[in-house]
C-alpha cells in the first residue's frame, strides 16, 4: 500500500521527468513575415533543422538583437549544439552575415561563447549548467559578410541527453500562428499586454516595474471552425474576426475586429482589447 506523501512524492516525480519544451520564442526583430507564418522567425532557431534560421529583421549587422524564449519548466541544460548555417540557403535575399559571438543568459546566468565563421555545427558543454525556465540568446559580434542580414541557424540546449525542442503548436491548420505575438491591452500605455503561447495558452502580463504589482492571468486561446479567433478565460470567453499581419519589425502583429460574440468589447481594433477585458 503506498501513502499519501509516497503517492504525492511519485506525482512530483513524474512531473519533474516531463519533457521540457519551448513554448514561446520571440525576437527583437526577424525578416518578416508572410501570409500570417513566420519567415525567418525565432522559432526556426529552435526546429533542430540547419537549413532553417532565425535572421535578425533590420538591415546591417544586427549586434544586441536577440531572441527571447520560455520553457514550459525550469531545466537544466549541461550542453549546447549551436549551427551558424549556410546563410546563402537561407532566403532569395542573397549571402548573409554570420553571428561571431553569442549570449546565453537569464537573470542569473550569462554564458558567452565565439562561433567559427562556418556553416559546421558543433556542441559545447555548459560549465554550469543553464538553469532556468527563462533564456535570452543576444548577438554581440558579427563576421561581416556584406549581407544585408545576420541569420543563425540553430540553437540547441541539452538537459542528459535529451534535447529540447520546440513544444507542437496548438492551431488549427491553415490558420496563422500566434507564438510570439503580443497584443497591448490598455492602450496608450506600454505596461499591460498579453503573450501567446504554442500549447495554447496565452498569459495576461504586467510589466515588474510597475508600482502597483499586479499577479499575471492565464487563458486559452484557439482558432474555431469558421476562423474566428476565441480567448477563454476564468469562464468568459471572446470570440472575434482575428487579422495576424507584419508590422515594420517583421514580426506579426494580431488585430480583432467585430463583429464580437462574448461580453467583453475591443477598445483599440489595431493593437488590443478594452481595458476591463480582464
Amino acid at each position: 500500500m503506498v501513502s499519501g506523501l509516497s503517492a504525492l512524492g511519485c506525482l512530483a516525480a513524474v512531473a519533474m521527468a516531463a519533457p521540457p519544451t519551448i513554448i514561446y520564442a520571440n525576437a527583437t526583430s526577424q525578416l518578416g513575415a508572410r501570409g500570417g507564418t513566420w519567415e525567418h522567425g525565432a522559432a526556426d532557431l529552435f526546429d533542430g533543422r540547419d537549413d532553417t534560421a532565425w535572421c535578425v529583421g533590420t538591415n546591417g549587422l544586427g549586434i544586441r538583437e536577440r531572441v527571447g524564449v520560455e520553457f514550459n519548466r525550469a531545466i537544466r541544460a549541461d550542453r549546447i549544439r549551436i549551427a551558424a548555417g549556410n546563410p546563402v540557403a537561407f532566403g532569395a535575399f542573397g549571402p548573409a552575415n554570420r553571428p561571431r559571438v553569442l549570449t546565453i543568459s537569464n537573470m542569473s546566468y550569462a554564458w558567452q561563447v565565439v562561433l567559427p565563421d562556418d556553416a559546421e555545427p558543433f556542441e559545447l558543454p555548459l560549465p554550469p549548467p543553464f538553469t532556468g525556465s527563462q533564456m535570452v540568446v543576444q548577438i554581440e559580434n558579427v563576421y561581416n559578410h556584406g549581407g544585408r542580414h545576420t541569420c543563425l541557424a540553430e540553437v540547441t540546449l541539452f538537459e542528459g541527453r535529451r534535447p529540447i525542442r520546440l513544444a507542437p503548436m496548438k492551431a488549427q491548420r491553415g490558420q496563422p500562428s500566434l507564438e510570439g505575438v503580443w497584443v497591448r491591452i490598455e492602450a496608450p500605455s506600454p505596461e499591460t499586454f498579453i503573450v501567446f503561447y504554442r500549447d495554447g495558452r496565452f498569459r495576461h502580463r504586467h510589466n515588474p516595474d510597475m508600482a502597483e504589482r499586479r499577479p499575471d492571468r492565464w487563458g486559452r486561446w484557439s482558432w474555431q471552425p469558421d476562423a474566428r479567433l476565441r480567448l477563454e478565460v476564468a469562464g468568459d470567453r471572446l470570440d472575434g474576426d482575428a487579422m495576424v499581419s507584419p508590422h515594420d519589425d517583421g514580426r506579426l502583429r494580431l488585430a480583432l475586429t467585430g463583429p464580437y460574440l462574448g461580453r467583453w468589447v475591443p477598445f483599440v481594433p489595431e493593437t488590443g482589447f478594452a481595458s476591463d477585458l480582464f
